[in-house]
């Protein structure tokens, strides 16, 4: 509660769902043909004290986007609060309506990359996962999402342009690591496919310089640019 010159007022964060898994539409019986996009997409939520159910509520419905399947963002070591703004400013932009934040590994959205993000992150729907492989294997079984970790180029990743059409029919999580190390190979290694941004520099010259990646923000807007023409909802 913050009272100001008379006025009190009670304040809460910016609203994180907790989030066990990823579901699918009333209708799905586990074929990806059965997926209807034009219904709502459930999730479930993990519990929540009192608190938490007043700021988030029980709509365990999630936020739908404009055409073609669903796709959500994930946050896993991404601590700069500029990222993060960015990185919510970019999702909104693109239709991507929900992120994920792994609780205790990335920064939360908070006053500054409310105020730096132009509020994007304030029209998203925010879940925060305890578990993260947990969280991976459960939305699988009563979904079928697929996860997509991006990485730098070079390394045993598909090229964004070559991804295979499989993994953009079909419900997505598109995963970005943190600014030093990028996905913990733990992670990596639960994936359903690693794709890169492959640069455009001499490779010699791009590796002895040091710089074996993008800026998570950047990638993150090149990538959801890419996957968001792949589904169709760009047209």
């Amino acid at each position: 509660m913050i009272t100001i010159k008379g006025v009190a007022m009670e304040c809460s964060e910016i609203p994180q769902i907790p989030l066990e898994s990823l579901g699918a539409p009333d209708n799905f019986n586990g074929h990806l043909s059965s997926w209807d996009t034009t219904k709502y997409c459930r999730f479930q939520p993990a519990s929540m004290s009192r608190e938490e159910l007043e700021v988030n509520g029980r709509d365990d419905r999630l936020a739908q986007q404009p055409g073609g399947m669903p796709l959500l963002l994930w946050l896993h070591g991404v601590t700069s609060d500029h990222n993060v703004a960015a990185i919510c400013r970019t999702a909104l932009y693109f239709g991507v309506n929900s992120v994920i934040f792994s609780s205790r590994e990335t920064g939360s959205p908070n006053s500054f990359t409310s105020r730096a993000g132009v509020g994007a992150a304030e029209f998203l729907q925010l879940f925060k996962v305890e578990n993260p492989i947990e969280f991976m294997k459960k939305s699988r079984q009563r979904g079928d999402w697929h996860f997509i970790a991006a990485c730098a180029p070079f390394k045993d990743a598909t090229p964004i342009e070559r991804l295979d059409q499989r993994f953009i029919d079909r419900p997505s999580v598109l995963m970005l690591g943190g600014e030093d190390n990028g996905l913990p190979k733990h992670l990596m290694r639960e994936a359903n496919e690693k794709v890169s941004i492959r640069t455009k520099q001499d490779r010699r010259l791009f590796m002895q310089s040091g710089l074996d990646s993008l800026n998570v923000s950047v990638a993150a807007g090149i990538l959801c640019e890419r996957l968001r023409t792949y589904d169709g909802s760009n047209h």
